[in-house]
């Protein structure tokens, strides 16, 4: 765009635009008038530039129109498509709508506000990450022997070394081998940071307790 152009941009459309925008066009999501008027700029200027290229002489006040039409319209200077959910020009049709994961949904009678994102957010594991665990914990027993896995069982138990060491006929010492044992077998498949890993809250799950504080 030559510098001509840009002046009529700024000297003749954007006052225009920015008058406009704010009285007539509809806001979608969460866009803003000032948002809009930006985008209305910048489809003035691509048309600008497309009437130069061209040759034709540009009217401002026909390039400012036609610009608020496509922004009115739903279109806008990075989309015009209407297939997308989040698209302006979809939610203007009706064909769809956003909420935010905030807003309350049940109704003043009952006892606890609950939210769409409470009603999202399951409260158990993702049942693909319980069967990757045991898929991944079956094969490691697989390399385990007898007495191992029985430690590892009675760990799993609550069962102490002194306890184990009875059972098999053992040292508690030697329990204690078993377990480095399985501990090495474990860190050397899994990573050194796997039992961080497995103690870790759920990243959305902590990020919400956050939140929570903030307000």
């Amino acid at each position: 765009m030559s510098p001509r152009a840009g002046d009529v941009l700024v000297r003749e459309v954007l006052p225009i635009i920015a008058g406009v925008v704010p009285q007539s066009v509809r806001v979608v999501g969460s866009e803003d008038h000032e948002e809009l008027i930006q985008d209305a700029i910048v489809i003035a200027a691509m048309m600008l530039d497309a009437l130069e290229r061209a040759g034709k002489q540009p009217i401002a006040r026909s390039v400012a129109y036609y610009s608020i039409q496509r922004i009115k319209s739903g279109r806008r200077s990075y989309s015009s498509g209407r297939t997308d959910v989040y698209a302006p020009g979809t939610q203007l049709d009706g064909l769809a709508v956003v909420h935010s994961l905030d807003e309350v949904t049940n109704s003043a009678a009952d006892d606890e506000e609950m939210t769409i994102g409470d009603m999202l957010a399951a409260e158990v594991e993702d049942p693909s990450v319980t069967a990757g665990r045991d898929i991944d914990w079956q094969e490691l027993e697989s390399h385990l022997d007898c007495r191992e896995r029985g430690v590892v069982e009675g760990l799993a138990a609550g069962h102490g070394s002194s306890e184990l060491s009875r059972r098999y006929g053992v040292s508690a010492p030697r329990i204690t081998q078993i377990k480095d044992h399985i501990a090495d077998e474990i860190t050397g498949r899994w990573g050194e940071d796997v039992l961080e890993q497995v103690s870790e809250e759920p990243i959305w799950r902590s990020s919400l307790r956050a939140k929570e504080k903030c307000v």
